[in-house]
């Protein structure tokens, strides 16, 4: 993709106000079209599925809850504290009421979790979707959503987004 640091300036002030990058950024399309390769949840599934019957899937559930576990971070946890009104001024993490609900917050974030979707995705993608806070498990994008076209993912439009702001040092 050969995009000049005006353009990327264009598509910039343009996002500002117009969200819908699907809409009217031809350079948003091809990037989509270019670094998301294949649906394969069929085929992870099934690999999944047979980490369960025997050792010898190289994939397994349990590495996948550990990845899904190792994504929700402190901040997201802390915003959850701060929706419920628990996070007040607690800073303290020995502070056993604080402890306790910073878990179940934690534990909460981690249990809404639902990966619908697998995708094969370049790497480079990749490196931006997990920059965003994407789950990559073993080199599949484990998408959130279903139903509707990748480019509508608010994690792609991200993604996009701060590569062309790192890229073109915005």
């Amino acid at each position: 993709m050969n995009l000049t640091k005006v353009r990327v300036n264009e598509i910039l002030d343009k996002f500002k106000s117009d969200y819908s990058l699907f809409n009217w950024c031809d350079e948003y399309n091809t990037f989509v079209n270019a670094n998301v390769v294949k649906c394969v949840s069929s085929e992870v599934e099934f690999m999944l599925n047979q980490s369960l019957e025997n050792d010898n899937s190289p994939i397994s559930y349990e590495e996948l809850n550990e990845k899904i576990r190792e994504n929700v971070t402190d901040e997201q946890i802390k915003e959850r504290l701060k929706e419920k009104g628990q996070l007040n001024n607690l800073t303290d993490t020995e502070d056993n009421e604080y402890s306790e609900n910073y878990e179940n917050a934690r534990e909460e974030l981690i249990n809404e979790v639902t990966i619908y979707e697998y995708w094969v995705v370049s790497d480079d993608f990749a490196y931006w979707l997990e920059d965003v806070g994407v789950i990559m498990y073993k080199g599949y994008w484990c998408r959130e959503t279903t139903g509707q076209s990748v480019s509508l993912d608010n994690c792609v439009i991200n993604a996009f987004i701060k590569m062309l702001k790192v890229r073109f040092s915005e």
